[in-house]
């Protein structure tokens, strides 16, 4: 065992105990983790993938053939299959029967990157629960920032990649129409302002939508939500900014503003679908 090696293994468990009481503990929104940035990273792909795995699997192929397919570019013979195949199917036979435990947080970066729990996103994903509890490590974890990874290092086919990348789009069009998004409330037009021409200028637009007391509702992306925790919270300091932008064009008593997607499917279920369920944590 090489000098690297064995670091490695004694380092890890010190990491392991500094960021167990370390971590922030919180809620937030599933379209917090897998909602677009750009380019889709790292995690979001293998987690999309996770989720085409529990769609075949409910509707009888239990082949886990995406799951398989990326972990022998990985890990080549060293891939126990039978073994990571088994537990995935365990895991999707609790969600039918228990749906989310809420005990077992996923973890994620202080970018909110997912970390680890791929399989019980996935799960989140194609059974459609919204809102899941993370483990929020205080550090960015670099390298998750794109899909580098399968593009080059794994070389997965191009029709491998183009399943994935549609069902991710599939994704995005589920989070806009549940309402896991970034969202601000608005009038059209106060004056020389337009909300609809200004949101076009600040952020990525998802759709906008005109609400009965005659504001709108934009809901929207960014490449960058530079999340920060506060106040036991998840806060996009991105979108904190664009709130008082917006604050100082339409008055703090015109808008609202969700600084993370939790607060945004809040804000959504109340105006779009008149339930304020999602509002409690």
């Amino acid at each position: 065992m090489g000098v690297k090696s064995i670091m490695k293994r004694l380092i890890r468990p010190l990491l392991t105990l500094v960021d167990r009481v370390y971590a922030d503990d919180c809620i937030c929104s599933i379209g917090d983790i897998i909602l677009k940035r750009g380019v889709m990273n790292t995690n979001q792909f293998l987690l999309t993938t996770r989720m085409m795995d529990v769609e075949h699997y409910i509707n009888g192929d239990t082949s886990f053939i995406y799951q398989t397919t990326i972990s022998r570019k990985a890990y080549g013979d060293h891939y126990t299959e039978t073994m990571a195949n088994e537990s995935f199917a365990r895991l999707i036979e609790s969600y039918k029967v228990n749906g989310y435990d809420s005990k077992f947080p996923v973890t994620v970066d202080s970018h909110i990157n997912l970390c680890d729990g791929n399989h019980r996103i996935g799960c989140n994903l194609f059974f459609k629960i919204s809102k899941v509890k993370v483990h929020r490590l205080r550090y960015h974890l670099k390298g998750l920032d794109t899909t580098d990874v399968y593009w080059r290092k794994y070389k997965l086919p191009s029709t491998f990649i183009e399943e994935v990348y549609l069902k991710y789009n599939q994704i995005q069009d589920w989070l806009v129409e549940t309402g896991n998004t970034f969202v601000a409330i608005a009038p059209h037009k106060i004056g020389e302002y337009d909300f609809k021409k200004d949101m076009e200028h600040l952020v990525n637009v998802l759709k906008f939508r005109e609400l009965k007391d005659g504001r709108v509702m934009c809901q929207f992306w960014l490449n960058d939500p530079d999340y920060k925790y506060q106040n036991k919270d998840i806060i996009s300091v991105a979108v904190l900014n664009i709130k008082e932008a917006l604050i100082t064009r339409y008055g703090s008593e015109n808008i609202i503003v969700s600084l993370n997607c939790l607060s945004g499917l809040c804000i959504y279920n109340e105006y779009v679908k008149n339930s304020k369920y999602h509002c409690i944590k």
